[in-house]
């Protein structure tokens, strides 16, 4: 057992992806604000270019510090690696780059943020991509739905605003019956609340500028992958990650990268188109940076990700959605309550 997983939740909000400095000792993740990076001798930089060894070229498609956020989000949600964007939406938009092509379509919920609806109807279809919206609380609505040009389904854990909750386990059950991935927005629940890889979803992007960060200061987006989609058998559908990728003379990630293929091809193959972030961000998301100007001693951390397992840690709400649900169920003056009131899986 590794230490990451003999920590608790909270403890690897602050630590996770990251170890003490070897040279310095410093325990907190250092800045590299760096646009590049020198080789050892002509033979290194050959390997890193050719994907041959891991390590950094331009920090428009890796950077370290960017890195450990990278890994702890991973960690975290359970993932085996991660995309961070300079947006939610980068990171919706770069899955949706890296899997689907003109012709394809996209089955998700209707019940889903406003901006992800734009985008997916409107946005995507500039590209050729259809919408589908179905019924959010229906599996069945979905199966009705994937046909041989799907190439994801997508749902929200809690929809934004609607606070309806779809059972990510029978939608999982009805994508993988048709071959195509399931891709959740986790933005809303974080991985305090539910970790969407543990209930059958493939892929989970969130919007770090929600609850991750907390301060409202800073922008950004992840795109976790959960390691578990076969990629490699279905190169038709996903070449990019499946098949043989002409852009990398004909490298297959699925074969080359395993269980990482789609974070490995997420990241050479529309990382640096994604809105790559400034390692700054990454760095105030990861140190729980503070609302902008609060003495570093004194100000309250708001986020999820660098939060001090003290008090306000995020396991201590945890049972506040059951509670409000049973206030909602119970209290006959509310007419509506979204998914706290009529048909849920349980949170």
């Amino acid at each position: 057992m590794t230490d990451d997983e003999q920590r608790g939740f909270g403890t690897r909000c602050v630590h996770a992806g990251q170890a003490s400095d070897p040279e310095t000792g410093s325990r907190a993740p250092p800045l590299y604000q760096t646009t590049s990076y020198t080789f050892t001798d002509a033979d290194r930089a050959a390997d890193l270019y050719a994907l041959e060894a891991e390590g950094d070229i331009y920090s428009r498609i890796s950077n370290p510090t960017v890195a450990t956020l990278e890994r702890r989000l991973a960690d975290l949600e359970g993932g085996v690696g991660t995309l961070c964007t300079a947006s939610g939406m980068a990171a919706l938009d770069a899955a949706t780059f890296l899997l689907c092509e003109a012709g394809d379509n996209v089955v998700s919920a209707a019940s889903i943020y406003g901006g992800t609806h734009t985008y997916l109807s409107h946005t995507a279809a500039r590209r050729g991509i259809e919408a589908r919206f179905v019924d959010t609380l229906d599996p069945g609505a979905y199966d009705e739905a994937i046909d041989e040009h799907t190439a994801y389904v997508h749902c929200e854990t809690i929809g934004n605003p609607s606070l309806v909750t779809p059972d990510l386990g029978a939608v999982a059950d009805v994508a993988h019956d048709h071959g195509v991935p399931l891709f959740v927005d986790n933005t809303f629940a974080t991985p305090a609340l539910c970790r969407p890889l543990e209930h059958g979803a493939d892929l989970v992007w969130e919007s770090t500028t929600k609850w991750l960060h907390g301060s409202g200061t800073t922008i950004g987006g992840a795109l976790i992958d959960g390691g578990s989609f076969p990629w490699g058998e279905h190169p038709e559908r996903y070449p990019e990650v499946g098949g043989d990728n002409p852009a990398f003379h004909g490298l297959n990630f699925a074969e080359e990268f395993g269980d990482r293929a789609f974070t490995a091809a997420a990241l050479r193959c529309v990382g640096h188109a994604s809105g790559a972030r400034n390692p700054r961000s990454p760095d105030g998301t990861s140190l729980g940076e503070r609302p902008r100007g609060r003495p570093v001693s004194r100000g309250p951390r708001r986020g999820l990700v660098g939060r001090l397992p003290r008090t306000g840690d995020p396991r201590d709400s945890r049972h506040r959605p059951r509670v409000l649900g049973g206030w909602v169920r119970r209290n006959d003056r509310v007419r509506a309550g979204g998914g706290l009131r009529g048909r849920q899986a349980p949170l």
